[in-house]
């Protein structure tokens, strides 16, 4: 998945900004109230495969910290 991100901002000329680190510990193994990211059969109001309210958190924070140092 991040492969196909990374192409797609590549193409478009966006800063990609790889979220892999922050899933560490927070993956769909995890603990569904520390899950950043939800499975095939979601446990959390996510859809399948997508970032939860607390991974988009997350996302939002790492995104803000690199903007900022810009």
């Amino acid at each position: 998945m991040n492969q196909a991100l990374k192409t797609q901002a590549e193409e478009h000329g966006a800063e990609f900004v790889d979220t892999e680190a922050l899933s560490v510990g927070h993956d769909v193994c995890a603990a569904v109230d520390q899950r950043y990211f939800e499975g095939v059969i979601p446990e959390n109001p996510a859809a399948p495969l997508h970032p939860t309210a607390a991974g988009m958190a997350a996302i939002g924070d790492e995104i803000a910290s690199i903007a900022r140092s810009e």
